[in-house]
């Protein structure tokens, strides 16, 4: 992920239809949920397990509750 992402933001869908956008700065990538919530840093990525790769942050995404 942190490979794929360029610096500024960028943005994608999540399951419930929310933006969640993303920001990519030298030190650290942080995102903004479906409910406005900023700044949640991704604490760990590109974490290879057996079957897939997982990324760690630190707080819950929030969906947005209105749609």
């Amino acid at each position: 992920m942190q490979k794929t992402l360029t610096d500024g933001l960028q943005s994608a869908a999540s399951l419930e239809s929310d933006n969640l956008v993303f920001t990519k700065s030298t030190d650290k990538i942080t995102i903004k949920d479906g409910s406005g919530n900023e700044n949640i840093e991704i604490s760990y990525f590109d974490i290879k397990t057996k079957n897939e790769i997982i990324h760690v942050i630190k707080s819950v995404l929030i969906p947005n509750t209105e749609n």
